[in-house]
């Protein structure tokens, strides 16, 4: 695997299927520092990260061309005439966390997952149900006894 689990798309964390397109489906032109929609519709460079001191390149796609783009609200899902607004993250980063999104849809790495899956919903429970992070003693051998208490109390 290599690589952690990296943060599902949006509309797959609410279950439904809302309109619009993902990073993914835009080309990223790394040289040029721009970035196309399918439609070929291109960005003008962006710039640097934001003042705030956020590692990443916002890109967006200028205004005029979207409203008059047929699928502006398949790509942008607003009604409000906007363009589309883009956070790409540095490079490296950037790649890295594509070409997970890519492995994350394998039959192979969701089995694999599957075995972190398990156990990370047992801790999850042991730490929100039993109180794992909060130790009502004082001293190692207290605490030691709350713990191994805990973890025979949640199945562990």
């Amino acid at each position: 695997m290599g690589h952690p689990a990296a943060r599902p798309s949006p509309r797959r964390l609410t279950g439904t299927r809302r309109p619009g397109l993902t990073k993914e489906d835009f080309q990223i032109d790394w040289d040029n520092r721009t970035l196309a929609c399918p439609n070929g519709i291109t960005s003008p460079p962006w710039g640097r990260p934001w003042a705030t001191g956020t590692p990443g390149c916002p890109s967006s796609s200028p205004r005029k061309a979207c409203r008059e783009c047929d699928d502006r609200v398949k790509c942008t899902g607003n009604v409000d005439g906007k363009g589309r607004h883009i956070l790409l993250l540095p490079e490296p980063q950037q790649k890295i966390h594509s070409q997970v999104r890519k492995d994350q849809k394998t039959g192979n790495w969701q089995r694999h997952y599957a075995i972190r899956a398990g156990c990370e919903a047992n801790a999850s429970e042991t730490v929100q149900t039993h109180g794992l992070r909060h130790c009502r003693y004082r001293g190692l051998t207290k605490t030691h006894v709350q713990h191994v208490l805990t973890a025979a109390a949640s199945g562990m």
